[in-house]
């Protein structure tokens, strides 16, 4: 069935499997489908949340290194139903507490927080925006070469001035190259946003 809404958070990419699947049992949803990465690009499973609510799917996006809870619906309001009822149960990571935690002093919580935003959000949204803005001009290259990786999956056009500022302070080569090549890909392909 093919599903008009939906509402996604991301758990973190170490977050055991088994504990989500049972979260999605305890619901009282029936897994329905798997879908291996050779079929599509990512690693699914599928839950069906019965009377016909809607489904949750399990995104593994080894791309970003997160997990993607996706919950779907065609009933307006019942994805946010979905997922809330899992909260008790899983750490799933939302828009608004994702760029909380994009500012922290934590590598490791900063970048998670990025590749969640960049992973979730489909819409120009600002604060994801200046968050991946702040990654591309980092003074650590980890933090600019993921940058790179989550504009790939974010390639609005206000990108375009950040890599282009970004490969201009550059000091590795191989990141200046793909800040360049990057930026010119947005202008061909990108998506514009306000």
């Amino acid at each position: 069935m093919k599903f008009k809404i939906h509402l996604e958070a991301v758990l973190p990419p170490d977050f055991p499997f088994e504990k989500s699947k049972q979260a999605f049992e305890s619901q009282g949803w029936k897994w329905v489908q798997s879908i291996t990465k050779e079929q599509s690009y990512f690693r699914e499973e599928i839950w069906e949340a019965g009377e016909d609510r809607g489904a949750v799917r399990y995104i593994d996006d080894d791309f970003l290194r997160v997990i993607i809870i996706r919950a779907e619906s065609n009933i307006g309001g019942m994805v946010a139903t979905l997922l809330q009822q899992l909260e008790s149960q899983l750490p799933l990571g939302y828009i608004t507490p994702l760029v909380r935690l994009s500012k922290s002093e934590d590598p490791g919580t900063r970048a998670f927080a990025i590749r969640g935003m960049a992973a979730i959000t489909e819409e120009f949204y600002g604060d994801v925006f200046r968050a991946l803005k702040e990654a591309a001009l980092d003074p650590e290259p980890q933090f600019r070469g993921l940058a790179l990786r989550c504009i790939t999956r974010y390639p609005w056009f206000q990108f375009i001035k950040v890599l282009q500022e970004a490969a201009s302070k550059e000091t590795m080569p191989e990141l200046h190259a793909e800040q360049l090549a990057l930026s010119e890909d947005i202008r061909k392909h990108g998506r514009r946003g306000t």
